[in-house]
């Protein structure tokens, strides 16, 4: 039966033999073109859809000299820093933070997002609801044991980047750029602000060391230098100027009243963080006024050279201490040491460059006192 059934009659063997009509042969051709894109439609679906599924990697080399491989670009950040979130913002990534410092939040140029902690008391469980592909903060701060052992094991990836040192701060800005997938941006930032470093280290290079200014510069609490490895320390050198506590054994030495006085300064500058006084939008200078006049009647330093000649300063931290902020600190300091070197150099066309192009607010304030 079943060889019968598959038998060619001999109507159909003529038929055969002697070709198909046109129409079945259009009908055949027809239902190929069909059978294979149809084919193709599965072959497609089966290799692409892995593809889809599984995010690309990267794998850099951090500020802390750790290997971290994340997804490829970054999409959720938490900014633990207020210099990184700056960063983000400048390359123009700032949809990308999902979580921010309690430093930050509030600042008239900060994306409205959860506050999540600090660098100094992360909340783990504020940074975890934010669901970021990666978190961002300082080389120093917080401790491993406070992030990375209790992030990374969730999938949540520790990124250790300072952008407070500006020997450091344009590389960190070149990987970032890279992460968020904003070269391009990134390399058009760092031509800039490496163009103001490198003309005033051009000017300062052929000063001789007697000519080369003595300083003690101040921190955020009294007798408290800027000693080596500071972000201070480094505007300082970068300036031209010598740190009269470089020699100190930790970055930031208790300093005696006396030992001031001894090392006799050629110019004193005090820096002030923005919990004492809100440089940015600031329109009266008698806070500074007062603070100044405080610290020129210290007991014994109306002998310092720094006092005798006037070149006591007050720099405001408040929206200039802080990621590219940092050239235009170094502008105002260059320009406080050496007034002669840096006549045409115009600190506050740089400072209105990081406010207004960079972080998107208008350059009103007071940041150094008193302003020459």
């Amino acid at each position: 039966m079943l060889i019968r059934r598959f038998k060619l009659s001999r109507k159909n063997y003529l038929k055969y033999k002697n070709g198909i009509s046109k129409f079945e042969a259009v009908l055949l051709i027809a239902l190929i073109v069909v059978s294979l894109f149809a084919c193709y439609a599965w072959l497609v679906r089966q290799t692409s859809t892995p593809t889809r599924a599984q995010p690309k990697t990267i794998t850099i080399v951090d500020s802390s000299g750790k290997y971290v491989t994340v997804s490829w670009p970054l999409k959720r950040i938490v900014a633990l820093s207020s210099d990184s979130a700056q960063v983000l913002i400048a390359l123009g990534a700032k949809k990308t933070i999902v979580g921010l410092t309690k430093y930050a939040i509030g600042k008239p140029w900060a994306p409205k997002v959860p506050e999540v902690g600090s660098c100094f008391k992360p909340n783990i469980e504020a940074i975890v609801a934010t669901k970021p592909d990666a978190v961002i903060t300082y080389v120093r701060h917080p401790k491993p044991e406070a992030l990375e052992e209790k992030l990374e094991p969730l999938g949540i990836k520790v990124i250790r980047l300072d952008f407070y040192k500006i020997e450091t701060l344009l590389a960190e800005v070149k990987l970032l750029g890279l992460l968020v997938n904003r070269t391009e941006r990134a390399e058009e930032l760092v031509k800039y602000w490496k163009g103001i470093v490198d003309m005033i280290k051009g000017r300062v290079k052929g000063l001789k060391p007697e000519e080369r200014v003595r300083v003690y510069f101040e921190g955020y609490h009294d007798y408290h230098a800027a000693g080596p490895g500071t972000g201070w320390d480094e505007l300082l050198r970068l300036a031209g100027g010598i740190n009269i506590f470089a020699d100190s054994p930790i970055p930031y030495p208790k300093v005696s009243l006396e030992a001031v006085i001894e090392r006799n300064p050629d110019v004193i500058i005090k820096a002030i963080s923005s919990t004492k006084f809100k440089a940015y939008g600031a329109t009266d200078p008698r806070p500074l006024e007062e603070l100044w006049k405080k610290i020129v009647t210290r007991p014994g330093w109306s002998e310092i050279k720094a006092v005798k000649n006037g070149k006591v300063y007050i720099i405001c931290a408040d929206h200039l201490h802080s990621s590219f902020g940092l050239f235009a600190e170094l502008a105002y300091i260059a320009k406080l040491l050496y007034p002669g070197l840096f006549k045409d150099l115009d600190p506050i066309s740089i400072h209105r460059k990081y406010l207004e192009d960079i972080l998107g607010v208008k350059y009103v304030g007071i940041w150094i006192y008193p302003s020459d």
